[in-house]
């Protein structure tokens, strides 16, 4: 039987409009009303360009997990991550992360136990097929990247295209200037070591959040 194809992202898009997003969305913060009017005019101009692209084929798809996160622990929040649809086969059970698959808060206090230098060992002995940054990847492929439109259902369609579009544009509706500052920020960040010990543990819980959602994914169709 053949299987039917997911929706696109894009396709979200198109059933909210650009005003109900830009007020939910790291862009969206300005000084003054007047600004505030100029930056939604700007992302409105951005959000029908975007939604002009050509439709196109992307090898990915994207899941948007919903808990409490170790970096937002007090309350529950949603992050997206995107996959290579043709990595998703590589899944594996790993014992060694399995003791973490608990409610998120003792999660948190047992990632918060680690000594940080067996963090790195950790992750090298538990390999797994590695997200996709949004905020760094071409706004093509996300925008072309595949859905479960039972993830939708579960997280809502407002709130799945909300915080997509948020990693998108982190930093601007343009997408250059929002790459190019996006990259100063990890190398500044990557180059400060006061904050060595916390970026091991975030790697690692995000580590812990692609093994849970692969563990998901394993049971669900994904188009070629």
């Amino acid at each position: 039987m053949e299987m039917e194809e997911n929706m696109k992202f894009k396709e979200l898009l198109k059933e909210n409009r650009p005003e109900d997003v830009f007020m939910r969305i790291g862009v969206s913060l300005a000084v003054n009303a007047e600004d505030q009017n100029r930056q939604l005019e700007q992302f409105k101009k951005a959000y029908k360009r975007i939604l002009s692209m050509t439709d196109q084929d992307s090898p990915y798809l994207i899941y948007t997990l919903k808990g409490t996160f170790y970096e937002r622990p007090d309350a529950t929040a949603i992050d997206s991550f995107m996959f290579k649809k043709d990595d998703l086969k590589d899944y594996q059970y790993y014992n060694e992360l399995e003791q973490y698959m608990i409610e998120d808060q003792k999660r948190n206090k047992k990632v918060d136990r680690l000594e940080t230098k067996e963090i790195k060992p950790l992750i090298e002995k538990t390999p797994l097929p590695k997200s996709v940054a949004i905020e760094e990847a071409d706004w093509a492929d996300v925008l072309n990247a595949e859905v479960l439109e039972d993830n939708v259902e579960t997280i809502g369609t407002n709130d799945f295209v909300c915080c997509v579009v948020d990693l998108m544009m982190k930093f601007d509706s343009n997408e250059e200037k929002s790459h190019r500052m996006v990259k100063k920020n990890k190398e500044e960040n990557n180059n400060n070591p006061l904050t060595f010990s916390h970026r091991r543990r975030l790697a690692f819980v995000r580590h812990l959040y692609e093994y849970k959602i692969l563990q998901t994914l394993s049971h669900k169709e994904i188009s070629d």
